[in-house]
């Protein structure tokens, strides 16, 4: 597949399409056999907040009657930030349900391309265990 931008893949459904969306690209697109879930890596080229790529997941999921549309973010290393954390969280409690209430409150610094995270919470070996710490790309 060529790589198209999401509002040009999507056109039928641009009103559905947030602004800070349309413009990402479409790098990979997968479809199970039943047609029910569609997985889409889209590469953006600023930081899009979390809730607003659910939104776009559950309207397209729902325009397109599948039962799960979901996005896989890419983004240039540059553009990380601690301030963007709070997002972090919410990605990871998606695929990391564990992460729910170990999180809450911890302090993040990223310095010199690490990222630290000040658990308040407790659970660093519980979520050692499941992998966070490997959940982010370098």
């Amino acid at each position: 597949m060529s790589q198209r931008t999401v509002l040009s893949l999507f056109e039928e459904y641009s009103n559905l399409i947030p602004r800070d969306i349309e413009n990402g690209k479409v790098l990979s697109l997968s479809v199970t056999k039943d047609y029910n879930r569609i997985i889409a890596t889209i590469a953006f080229d600023k930081l899009v907040a979390f809730d607003v790529i659910e939104a776009f997941e559950q309207d397209i999921a729902r325009a397109m009657s599948v039962k799960d549309f979901k996005v896989l973010v890419r983004y240039n290393p540059s553009l990380f930030s601690d301030s963007y954390f709070n997002d972090i969280i919410k990605f990871l409690r998606r695929c990391f349900p564990i992460v729910n209430g170990f999180l809450d409150d911890a302090e993040a610094t990223y310095e010199n391309d690490v990222l630290r995270i000040n658990l308040k919470n407790g659970g660093y070996t519980v979520l050692k265990h499941a992998g966070i710490d490997n959940a982010l790309p370098e």
